[in-house]
Parts: C-alpha cells; sequence; structure tokens
C-alpha cells in the first residue's frame, strides 16, 4: 500500500462514523420526547442499527476477501452519506426504526473491512502499534459522540446527531483516490477451499472461541452505560444536556485514553500479550461498572467521572488486546472474516445488553440494571479463565500471565 500513514489515517477516520453514534445515545431522551413513546421503545432504535450491522458485517467481510476490502469500505462509505441524510429527515418513529437499519448495513460494509485495511498498511512488526492506533480512533470517536451530541441536541435537535456524519463520509470518498491505493488482495477462486479449510480450523480453537465470547460479553455488559446512565442524568437537576455528554464521554474517553498509553509503550516485542490484555481489561470493566452503580443514587459528577473513566479504560485495554488477538489468529487472506468478527460480537453483545439489561432497568430500575451488568461480567471473567486454564495454549505460554 502507497502511503500506509496517509492510509491508516483515512480507514481510522471511515470507520469513526460508526462509532460517532454514541452520540445518538444522548439523544435517546429527546427522541423519545419528539415521537412520544416510552423509554423501553428505544431499544429499537438500538436493535435496528445493531442486527443488520451484524449482518452487513459478516456478509460483506467475507466479500471483502474474495472481491477486495477497499472496493466494500469505499460502498460502505457511500451508503452511510444516503442513510444520515435521510435519518435526518425522518418523520415519525417507524421510518426512523427502518432507516436505522439501513444505516446499520452501510456502516456495517466498512467497519467489517477496515481492521483487514490496517493490518495490510502495517508492516508485521509494527501491526500491533498499527491496532492499537484503530482502537484510539475508534475510542476517540466513542468519546467524542456524546460531547458532540450534547451540542448538536442543542442548537440542531435530535437530527443532528446523524447529519453531521454524513460530511466526514463524503470527505472520506474524497480522498480515498489519492491516500487508500491499493493492490487488490483476494482469494482466488482455486484457493479458496484450502483458505477456508485453515480459517475454520483457526476459528475453532478453544482460546480463539473463548475471545469471542469475551468481546460479546465485554461489549453487553458496558453497553448498559450508553443505555441507562443518558436517563439517569436526564433526572438530574441542574444539569443541562450538554453538561451530560460531556460526562458521558468520559467512558468512551477512558478508553481512548488507555489505548493511547498501549500505543506508546506497547510494541511487537512487549512481554504484555494479547490475552493477558484482554483479562486485565475485563476486571477494569467489571470494577468500573460496579462502581457506577454504587455512586449514581448520590448523583454525584465528581465521583460518576471517575466510575465511568474506569469502566472506559477497562474498554480500552480489552479492545487492543482481542481486535490483536483475532487478527492474528487467523490467515493473512481471512482477515476480512476477522474484521467481521470483531464488529459482529460487539453488535451482537450490545443486542444481547440491550434486551437483559433494557429488562431489568425498566422493573428494578437503572442502578440494578448496571449493577447487573457488572456481576454478569464478573462472572463471565472467572469462567473466562477457566476455560483458557484448560487450553493447551494458555498452559504453554506463560508470557500471557
Amino acid at each position: 500500500m502507497k502511503r500506509p500513514a496517509f492510509a491508516l489515517a483515512l480507514v481510522c477516520l471511515g470507520a469513526m462514523v460508526a462509532p460517532l453514534d454514541t452520540a445518538v445515545n444522548v439523544a435517546f431522551p429527546a427522541i423519545a420526547a419528539a415521537f412520544g413513546v416510552a423509554p423501553r421503545d428505544i431499544v429499537w432504535v438500538i436493535i435496528a442499527f445493531v442486527f443488520t450491522q451484524s449482518l452487513s458485517s459478516l456478509v460483506f467481510g467475507r466479500l471483502g476477501d474474495l472481491y477486495g476490502h477497499r472496493r466494500m469500505f469505499l460502498i460502505g462509505m457511500a451508503g452511510s452519506v444516503l442513510a444520515h441524510g435521510a435519518l435526518a429527515m425522518a418523520g415519525d418513529f417507524l421510518s426512523l426504526v427502518v432507516l436505522r437499519a439501513l444505516q446499520g448495513a452501510a456502516v456495517g460494509m466498512a467497519m467489517a473491512c477496515a481492521p483487514a485495511l490496517v493490518s495490510m498498511a502495517s508492516s508485521p512488526a509494527e501491526r500491533p502499534k498499527a491496532l492499537a492506533l484503530y482502537a484510539s480512533a475508534i475510542s476517540g470517536a466513542l468519546a467524542l459522540g456524546p460531547l458532540a451530541g450534547g451540542w448538536l441536541i442543542d442548537w440542531f435537535g435530535w437530527p443532528g446527531v446523524f447529519l453531521y456524519r454524513a460530511p466526514l463520509a463524503l470527505l472520506v470518498l474524497f480522498l480515498a483516490p489519492w491516500g487508500l491505493t491499493i493492490a487488490a488482495q483476494t482469494t482466488g477462486a482455486a484457493t479458496r477451499p484450502t483458505a477456508a479449510a485453515v480459517a475454520w480450523s483457526a476459528l475453532r480453537a478453544r482460546p480463539f472461541l473463548g475471545l469471542q465470547g469475551a468481546s460479546v460479553f465485554v461489549q453487553g455488559a458496558l453497553f448498559s452505560i450508553m443505555l441507562w446512565v443518558p436517563f439517569a442524568l436526564a433526572g438530574w437537576p441542574a444539569l443541562p444536556v450538554a453538561g451530560a455528554g460531556a460526562l458521558i464521554a468520559l467512558f468512551p474517553a477512558g478508553s481512548l485514553m488507555a489505548s493511547l498509553w498501549l500505543v506508546r509503550y506497547r510494541g511487537a516485542a512487549s512481554g504484555l500479550r494479547s490475552q493477558a490484555l484482554v483479562r486485565k481489561g475485563q476486571w477494569f470493566a467489571a470494577a468500573g461498572l460496579a462502581l457506577i452503580a454504587l455512586v449514581l443514587p448520590a448523583q454525584s459528577s465528581a465521583m460518576l467521572a471517575v466510575a465511568l473513566w474506569l469502566a472506559g479504560v477497562g474498554m480500552g485495554i480489552f479492545q487492543v488486546g482481542y481486535q490483536e488477538g483475532t487478527l492474528e489468529a487467523v490467515p493473512a487472506d481471512n482477515r476480512g472474516l476477522a474484521g467481521s468478527l470483531i464488529n459482529v460480537t460487539r453488535l451482537l453483545g450490545i443486542v444481547l445488553g440491550a434486551i437483559l439489561s433494557g429488562a431489568v432497568g425498566a422493573s428494578l430500575g437503572v442502578v440494578m440494571a448496571i449493577a447487573f451488568s457488572a456481576a454478569a461480567l464478573a462472572v463471565w471473567t472467572c469462567l473466562f479463565l477457566i476455560f483458557l486454564q484448560s487450553a493447551p495454549s494458555a498452559r504453554a505460554d506463560p508470557s500471557e500471565n
């Protein structure tokens, strides 16, 4: 790939369109009020987006392996421009949900192929740093979303949280002919059965399966923050929407800081390997969730800020280890499939988190929903450690401890 640094920056910029969707979480109360729906019905805005994004990731990640990751990535960018513009003009709640499904399909195409493009834009020695930079870009977008959301709602109402991403996708499309130049790397018809067999063998390995399960649990548990904290803060007196957005942004900001720290201090020769990062990230995330549940009733912005930041640090540590472990576990010509798995496990976790945490929150309240998520993640992390202890590769690699 020519101009690898420019290509990496462009892929990261395009991939940010999807995580900037955290602006929508801040708009949940405004959307519910605008369309006259109950808070529990907002779950459909989440599920429609996440479900189609998951399906799109599975399909187009593999199509990227076969016909080119760059092509699928740019088609996804073009679809994102159209979907975000249409969402800003939705006239009723049903139209909003349908358009969210189309939005999910478009960004799913791009997100499925982005990790593969990052991997192809870097040498093997630089790949851990490139993937950490990619994770930092995603975390940065997650942090910017709530900040932008609060301001956009104040100035433009809820449509602003969708419309502001269309110019970003357009910019990527405009710069792609100069910055995202890559020779087609596809799997030829004669080699597809062999490549598929090798990939399937890698996907069945116990450490790999445990890694994917960990992603589902971490994403599902942490989504309770983005689902319920905005509604909790809406009930805090004297806290404007912009202030609530800034407070929520500390969660992804913690993730960004952790990712950037790993970029600076961790290279290919580091002893802090992917499984170790995954384990540490899960414990930090569970601790952050538990602390959020403890401090929410006090309505203390300072205490909640610390708790949100801690949960974000856990997310950032986990994501770097998870993405590296997933991409390195499969052959190079199946990294589009690996990239789609990264996206699908995240989205599957969000759907399960929205359903389970939504049910708990609707019946027992916000605090119990987040406490439930913390407990579920802690139990899973213990099971994850037991699962890996019985895997031969885990016992054979003491540097993972």
